[in-house]
């Protein structure tokens, strides 16, 4: 499977980016409805807790701002997916928030897309790879988490200005960054 290569920032940024993403997703089809419906999105989050729950709200706020359409968010963990696989009743999209919400949803695949958010691109495209993820044909995607390293030093410097020494732990995935 062939997927195309979209780099975000984290949090507010990468929330509205995949909000422009998934508003487009979501009004092509109201476009050609008439009736006036909610709908209905499934977020799997790795923690109910933190940056997971600021990207999903800030996701959701986004979504449900100005653009005419009614957004019904529920959020699951992994472990709540374990206790209701297959549960997804009138869900239009689900959307895996993390690496641990990922891997659960490849243990319960859903029947609607599943758009994976806030995972490495090395990670995703390994999971992918190794047929791990919930991903039909044609029905997945990703909006990779991905930090450059002079970004992350950049981050530190602001943090510590007056750090001298920084290390850097790099691995077989990270080589590319060098």
């Amino acid at each position: 499977m062939k997927l195309r290569k979209q780099r975000v920032g984290t949090g507010r940024s990468a929330a509205r980016w995949l909000s422009g993403i998934l508003l487009c997703a979501l009004l092509l089809p109201a476009a050609w409805s008439q009736a006036e419906s909610v709908t209905r999105i499934r977020f799997v989050s790795s923690q109910k807790s933190g940056p997971y729950m600021e990207f999903i709200e800030q996701l959701v706020r986004n979504l449900g701002t100005g653009n005419g359409l009614r957004v019904s968010a529920e959020v699951l963990t992994p472990d709540d997916l374990e206790d209701r696989p297959g549960d997804a009743q009138g869900v239009g999209l689900v959307v895996a928030v993390g690496t641990r919400a990922a891997l659960a949803l490849g243990r319960h695949p859903p029947r609607v897309p599943v758009l994976h958010a806030l995972i490495p691109a090395p990670t995703f495209e390994r999971l992918l790879r190794e047929e791990r993820l919930a991903c039909a044909p044609r029905r997945c995607g990703a909006v990779y988490v991905n930090q450059p390293l002079e970004r992350m030093i950049r981050v530190a410097r602001a943090a510590f200005p007056d750090m001298r020494r920084l290390g850097v732990v790099l691995g077989p995935t990270s080589r590319g960054q060098l």
